[in-house]
């Protein structure tokens, strides 16, 4: 009995029996899996399969990514960055190295690594973490932060949406009490009224049951009275020039100097530097002269009162801030 396809002539016939089994055209002496119609002499190889599909001893495999690895070996010949010579990045979930393995690593030493610790730079946040209620973090990575009902003044009104918990008078149902600097009905805004109606709130306004009294007030000065606010009444200097009362103020200046004299004799002013150069100079014609140092540099200058025609003069120190 012939068997075909085993190179044999058992019947002696001259002739050793050749099938084709998988009836693809090509006979199992030359084809090298006769059990499977795609693979045959005449087949177009297919790359990166592991196959030899025509039969010519060779697998075809190429390099996709042009990474130098071809795709017997690289785990992703799509990607260029994935080769077996990769650096293995961690905490990505991608095996850059093509080791089989991806590489996770605990960060905050807490026992966790990051592919289960939702914070992995905080080793008080892990899946094993106690959930703190009512503080807007996650400590247990369950995905939530635990609200509870936890009424620490027991106003009616739970920690997650009392604004203090620990004062039963401060809750979202609250009486908003103005000019107190507490924001009683937690909706983040403390409520300030303007009672005189001088255009300055009671948080800027140091009587604001007096129009005459706040922040853009002129300082009325030696009277005991802070018109503008700013924590001091303003004391005048006062000199005596040959007879004449002469009045400087504010000192220190912020922006501008009042000079007042009770006569209405000619007078001049000059303001010097300590090393005296000259900075200003003016004549006083009206009873009282109002000098704009607002580009003047802060320091310590010396004022001058002069009258020329007495020869007879006076200096003060003032300092502008």
């Amino acid at each position: 009995m012939e068997i075909p396809n085993n190179g044999i002539d058992e019947d002696c016939d001259g002739f050793d029996s050749v099938v084709d089994l998988d009836n693809d055209g090509y006979n199992s002496n030359e084809d090298c899996n006769d059990n499977d119609p795609n693979i045959n002499p005449g087949a177009m190889e297919i790359p990166n399969n592991e196959i030899d599909e025509n039969c010519d001893g060779v697998i075809f495999i190429i390099d996709q990514d042009g990474d130098g690895y071809n795709s017997d070996e690289d785990c992703n010949d799509n990607n260029p960055n994935i080769n077996p010579g990769a650096t293995e990045i961690p905490n990505n979930f991608s095996d850059e190295d093509c080791d089989g393995i991806i590489l996770i690593i605990d960060n905050d030493n807490d026992g966790f690594n990051s592919d289960e610790d939702c914070d992995d730079n905080n080793p008080a946040i892990n899946p094993d973490a106690t959930e703190i209620p009512n503080n807007d973090i996650d400590e247990d990575c369950d995905g939530m932060d635990e609200v509870t009902g936890v009424d620490a003044d027991n106003d009616g009104f739970n920690s997650d949406e009392d604004c203090d918990d620990n004062n039963p008078n401060v809750n979202p149902g609250a009486i908003e009490i103005p000019d107190n600097d507490i924001d009683e009905n937690c909706d983040g805004i403390v409520l300030y009224l303007d009672l005189d109606n001088d255009g300055y709130t009671s948080d800027v306004d140091c009587d604001d049951l007096n129009e005459n009294i706040n922040p853009g007030e002129f300082e009325i000065p030696d009277n005991g009275i802070d018109e503008d606010c700013d924590g001091e009444d303003l004391t005048l200097a006062i000199h005596d020039l040959n007879g004449v009362k002469i009045s400087i103020y504010p000192n220190p200046i912020a922006d501008y100097l009042l000079l007042e004299k009770s006569t209405t004799k000619q007078l001049y002013f000059e303001i010097r530097s300590t090393t005296g150069q000259l900075i200003e100079v003016g004549e006083i014609m009206d009873q009282s002269k109002v000098l704009n140092l607002q580009s003047l540099p802060s320091g310590i200058y010396m004022l001058s009162i002069i009258n020329k025609k007495e020869n007879v003069f006076l200096t003060e120190q003032i300092i502008k801030i």
